[in-house]
């Protein structure tokens, strides 16, 4: 009986023995198969933040190809706040948009932006595809409320570079433009109680993206209501 009972101990220690080596290598594969779970998730959730303002800013520009039929450096105006229908996630809506998209691929672009009035100015930025800040317009913009012209180089350009323009160079030939009319203190953006005023009095013809440097070839623009 003794000696059976030694034994059912040793076979029973030897079970255990086995049983928690099995479960240990079991938590370590889990825990492997988690670390690389992890791992992918947190590197997958960065390239897509990574990526996002690029997504954005095409998702910008297509838009108003696809939905709206502008061309690159066709200008797009609403005569009116933007409301729900337009989709548009940050728009202010107490004030209309002027909107572009310019593109630098056939030559340097010039966007002429007017001078702020007494009443009104125009607001706004210019961005690349990364929707990196390359110029703001207007009083607090590198025009200091005077108007300008900002000429936007392509990438790699080595060509003449004309004095009396704001010149800039981005990295992406594309460049988002979204600017707002705003009114000053004193001033107000409507003719009547519901009405604003039209906005194409405003941007015809100064706020018009020309290419007068490589290719002497002023493109044509047109001017699109799509509220």
């Amino acid at each position: 009986m003794k000696k059976y009972t030694i034994a059912t101990i040793i076979a029973f220690a030897l079970v255990l023995h086995f049983a928690s080596g099995t479960s240990l290598a079991a938590q370590e594969s889990k825990s492997s198969q988690s670390l690389e779970y992890e791992l992918a998730l947190q590197r997958g959730t960065q390239a897509v933040i990574w990526g996002l303002p690029a997504v954005s800013m095409k998702s910008f520009c297509g838009s108003m190809q696809t939905q709206l039929g502008a061309k690159e450096n066709d200008i797009v105006y609403f005569s009116k706040p933007m409301v729900s229908r337009h989709g548009f996630l940050t728009a202010n809506n107490n004030v209309p948009y002027v909107a572009v998209c310019l593109n630098t691929k056939g030559g340097p672009v010039v966007l002429d932006v007017p001078a702020a009035s007494e009443k009104t100015m125009y607001f706004g930025s210019i961005l690349d595809m990364w929707q990196t800040p390359i110029a703001d317009v207007g009083p607090n913009g590198d025009d200091k409320g005077k108007g300008g012209k900002y000429l936007f180089l392509p990438p790699g350009y080595t060509g003449t570079v004309p004095k009396g323009y704001l010149v800039y160079r981005p990295d992406t030939y594309t460049l988002p433009v979204a600017l707002r009319p705003v009114s000053r203190p004193g001033g107000t953006l409507f003719a009547h109680r519901d009405e604003y005023l039209p906005l194409r009095e405003w941007i015809t013809p100064q706020l018009v993206p020309t290419i007068p440097i490589a290719h002497q070839l002023n493109p044509a623009v047109s001017y699109l209501e799509v509220y």
